[in-house]
């Protein structure tokens, strides 16, 4: 646990009203710091910006300064190009004997070392003073300056001996005709009383340098050599530099102007220190100022702290009472006299122990009403318990009546399908039999008995339709049934049906017609399955239409099914039993008095097909005019048929042309 951790937790020990005066302190103590490192940095940078534009306005003071003595040093030489005596030395006449003296009488400045008098085509005429320096035909030719060709042009700075010179070179000029030149050799050196001048305008800790404009040489307003500034920097605008000769000073301002007319710049460097000392005194002067501020916050803290904690200590221990079950601990009533949001919260808080109170005395008469209502619902538990054991028991029993059920449910299927397959033997033996008497082997047959012979065939097919109606309802509820969906041509199905419903139609005097959408439509179906449900539908509306009426089968195509419809001028079927006639074992007519024969399985092994092929089969009838069923089929692939172990929705098809109700 460090420093802090621990003076955290013994400010944690301590109470609220020593606390919130501790704490106020500290939060303007943190807001008193804050500012003044805040005001100190500003101050700071105000400073550096204020002696920064200084610098800036003085270097180019100056700068504009020395152009304009350059400028007025070019005036003072109009004299020297104007001496007739020097026009005649330089238009090629003989130099006369006091041409030096001449020359430098007529020269405007004292400080003057050599001067060198060159002609037009850059021979050297005369030489006065300090040697010619190498390449001086190269410098009266103009290399020092950009510039026109008559006007005084200023050589940049360079070192020799110590000290730091420069050359000036200046034409002759008769009218705008230039005769030659004059180049003088100056050096670096302000006189004391320029010195005094500037200071007095830049100050006592600003230092003065002049330096190419390249950087390669650089001096002082005495003209002794100075070497460059080294770590130079620039933030915020504000240029920084370190003077290797004074390291000691630190970094210093930097501000610099281009002197017009020459190849020189003017340079200002000023310590940043003196500067930052003034902005440290004001800092210092405003943190004495904050101190007094601070500790004047702190004794007014004190006392509003006080004032604001004492009732909130009394309202402390009111509640550490009533915690510890006195509840008849109330706040004293001078605290609640109070008209602020103390006095308000104390007021508060005895309304709220008095409730706290009251409700305690509720609560411990309900805890004991509660007592007696657990000891009834742990009784009722008891008996909820015994009644889900029963509840339990009677699930099991009724698990075992569903699986027996189902068993006898999977008996009688094995039944049906066993008794439909021991059926049709002597069924198709009667059949044989029958035929053989009607072809007259055994003997001669009257008319009255081949009538008889074909009433035997008539009930062998019907017997054998039933047989045959109740085998495919026993595969249907024991999940047997095979399908064989492929693509299949719809005309070639439908047309196949004709040979064998067509007899029994005529037999009838009904009308039989058939309608196709088109020779060439091919849908997904199971062939057999298809021309047993249209088979059976042509069988019962054979077998519900009276002579002399009319029966019609019709396909139609659509987007992505196809329609197949049967339609008849038969009695009709009543409203109410349009969707009960597919429900396995129910006709449309009932009782002991109905007409036609049937098992009630048709329709519903038909539904149960059409469904399984992915379509589905419909009914629309008016009792008295007909019905017409509508088989639907999918042109493309359904999903795989599903087959059912046990009979949950409609079925199969009866493979018998035999007649079968319309519903059986």
């Amino acid at each position: 646990m460090n420093r802090t951790q621990r003076t955290l937790l013994r400010l944690d020990g301590l109470s609220l009203e020593r606390k919130l005066p501790l704490l106020i302190s500290l939060l303007l103590l943190l807001v008193v710091g804050a500012v003044l490192l805040v005001t100190a940095g500003e101050v700071t940078r105000a400073a550096r910006t204020a002696a920064n534009e200084r610098l800036q306005r003085v270097a180019h003071q100056l700068a504009s300064t020395v152009q304009t003595s350059t400028a007025q040093y070019e005036r003072t030489l109009h004299p020297l190009t104007a001496d007739t005596a020097m026009r005649r030395v330089l238009a090629g006449g003989a130099a006369p004997d006091d041409l030096e003296s001449r020359v430098r009488s007529l020269l405007p400045q004292s400080d003057t070392l050599g001067v060198t008098l060159w002609g037009r085509s850059g021979r050297l005429i005369a030489q006065f003073g300090a040697a010619v320096p190498a390449g001086a035909p190269r410098e009266t030719k103009g290399s020092f300056v950009p510039g026109r060709a008559d006007s005084t042009r200023f050589g940049p700075l360079y070192f020799t001996g110590g000290h730091v010179y420069f050359w000036t070179v200046s034409p002759i000029l008769a009218g705008t005709r230039r005769l030659g030149w004059i180049a003088e050799q100056r050096r670096i050196a302000a006189s004391p009383r320029s010195e005094r001048t500037i200071q007095s305008l830049i100050g006592q800790n600003v230092a003065v340098f002049f330096r190419n404009d390249t950087g390669s040489v650089w001096t002082t307003l005495e003209g002794s050599p100075a070497r460059p500034p080294v770590d130079v920097q620039t933030r915020g605008g504000i240029e920084t530099r370190i003077r290797p000769e004074r390291p000691e000073a630190g970094r210093m301002l930097a501000a610099e102007a281009p002197i017009a007319g020459t190849p020189w710049t003017l340079a200002l460097e000023a310590a940043i220190s003196p500067i930052e000392k003034g902005a440290r005194a004001s800092v210092v002067r405003l943190g004495i100022f904050s101190l007094v501020l601070l500790l004047a916050g702190v004794v007014t803290a004190r006392a509003i702290s006080r004032r604001l904690t004492r009732p909130l200590a009394e309202l402390t221990l009111a509640a550490e009472s009533l915690a510890r079950g006195d509840y008849a601990s109330r706040v004293p009533d001078v605290a609640v006299a109070r008209g602020d949001e103390i006095g308000r919260l104390a007021g508060s808080f005895n309304h709220m122990a008095a409730e706290v109170a009251a409700s305690h005395a509720e609560l411990e008469q309900q805890m004991e009403e509660a007592q007696a209502l657990s000891e009834e619902i742990e009784t009722a538990n008891a008996q909820l318990e015994e009644t889900t054991m029963e509840a339990e028991e009677a699930r099991d029993a009724a698990e075992a009546a569903r699986r027996e059920a189902e068993a006898a449910n999977q008996a009688k299927s094995r039944f049906l399908a066993t008794m439909s397959h021991e059926l049709r033997t002597p069924l198709n033996a009667i059949a044989g039999y029958a035929e053989l008497m009607q072809m007259e082997i055994r003997g001669p047959v009257t008319r009255e008995q081949h009538e008889d012979l074909e009433r035997i065939r008539r009930s062998q097919r019907t017997l054998l339709a039933l047989v045959e109606d109740v085998l495919s309802f026993a595969k249907l509820e024991a999940g047997r049934v095979e399908y064989r969906i492929a693509e299949i041509q719809l005309d070639d199905a439908l047309a196949g049906v004709e040979a064998l419903i067509a007899p029994q139609a005529a037999a009838k005097q009904i009308t039989y017609e058939y309608h196709t959408a088109s020779s060439m439509t091919r849908i997904w179906a199971d062939q057999e399955k298809l021309e047993r449900i249209v088979l059976n539908l042509l069988s019962n509306a054979v077998k519900f239409t009276d002579a002399g009426g009319r029966i019609t089968l019709a396909s139609e195509v659509g987007d992505s099914e196809c329609f197949v419809r049967v339609a008849d001028t038969g009695h009709g079927i009543a409203p109410e039993k349009l969707e009960s006639i597919f429900e396995p074992f129910t006709q449309a007519e009932t009782g002991l008095t109905r007409t036609r024969e049937g098992t009630g399985l048709g329709l519903a092994i038909s539904r149960e097909f059409a469904r399984a092929m992915g379509g589905e089969l419909t009914v629309e009838s008016m009792s008295g005019v007909g019905s017409t069923f509508t088989l639907r089929l999918p042109l493309r692939p359904a999903a795989a048929p599903v087959t059912l172990p046990a009979f949950a929705a409609d079925g199969a098809i009866s493979s018998a042309p035999a007649p079968g109700g319309h519903a059986g």
